[in-house]
């Protein structure tokens, strides 16, 4: 499930999306990426650095995390299960705080001085 603040999405992805060959494990920076991709078309790097991702381990406790070890430690629990099981994992990004306003500025009133041209009227004296 992908929670980007504003609606809950639920996702399915395949894990070999999350394969990182280099270093032959799941990679928490591409699950994070393609969720962001889901919940902002985007990859904000503000909302990438306070994501919270979670699952719900072996004994029933909502665990967080927060590197590959972690992940690959979720998948492996997942594996261990028999039948196997949906391997489910939350992402929360942080809610859009709304910019405080500015406190309104009062308007001084500014005094008008007219000045009045001559009429065609008026005689004018040389």
């Amino acid at each position: 499930k992908i929670d980007g603040g504003t609606d809950l999405q639920t996702r399915r992805l395949n894990v070999a999306d999350l394969w990182d060959s280099s270093n032959s494990t799941l990679s928490f920076a591409k699950l994070i990426g393609i969720a962001s991709d889901f919940a902002f078309n985007s990859r904000p790097a503000e909302k990438l650095e306070k994501v919270k991702v979670t699952y719900i381990d072996e004994d029933g406790d909502k665990i967080t995390m927060s590197s590959d070890e972690e992940l690959m430690e979720a998948f492996r629990q997942t594996l261990k299960k028999f039948p196997a099981r949906v391997f489910r994992i939350n992402a929360t990004f942080p809610k859009e705080q709304a910019t405080p306003k500015a406190p309104p500025v009062e308007a001084k009133k500014v005094e008008e001085k007219r000045v009045d041209a001559p009429s065609k009227h008026e005689e004018t004296k040389c």
